[in-house]
């Protein structure tokens, strides 16, 4: 009888430490950092905006300043793929993160989740196979216009980033990397 009332006590600990976007909508500076210091949170945050959930696109913006520089990275590739599955959500997310790098400025980890960085980057061409790259490419840009003037700006910097690897490529300045890209 106490193995299974500990094991309950010990579910609901565990259930009641769950984060959910609202944990971070309404936390306070050391509550958020506190959260994504957790690996576990910080896994379901990844996963809620690589899924493209609206409710976690909507809270990117607010923990911007949280985020490690480790992290940052992870939390980055998870916005670029949200862009093909929710488009105008992470656009929207990518416009308010825009807004926290001026008004707080410029940095190393802001500077990696803003429009410039995410639309440019893409995904990574050392990691991923050539049709991969232009496979996301074209998708991306078929939802970006479709996205109308919201997405001009993003597309355009991918076009960029797309020209300037078919230059590298052709000086042969880059190896394609071997992965397929998941959808």
């Amino acid at each position: 009888m106490k193995i299974s009332i500990f094991s309950f006590l010990f579910l609901f600990l565990s259930i009641a430490h769950a984060m959910c976007p609202e944990s971070l909508k309404y936390a306070h500076r050391d509550q958020i950092e506190r959260l994504l210091s957790n690996r576990q949170n910080f896994l379901e945050l990844i996963e809620g905006v690589h899924e493209a959930d609206k409710e976690w696109l909507m809270v990117v913006p607010n923990i911007v300043g949280y985020v490690s520089a480790e992290q940052s990275n992870s939390l980055r590739d998870a916005l670029i793929h949200s862009l093909l599955f929710s488009t105008n959500e992470s656009l929207t997310a990518l416009h308010a993160i825009d807004k926290e790098i001026i008004k707080y400025g410029h940095s190393s980890v802001r500077d990696k989740l803003g429009t410039d960085s995410v639309c440019a980057y893409m995904i990574n061409t050392e990691k991923y196979d050539r049709k991969s790259f232009f496979g996301y490419y074209l998708k991306a840009k078929e939802n970006l216009i479709k996205s109308g003037v919201r997405g001009k700006n993003c597309l355009e910097l991918m076009d960029s980033s797309v020209e300037e690897t078919l230059y590298e490529e052709k000086i042969g300045c880059l190896t394609w990397g071997k992965e397929k890209y998941a959808f």
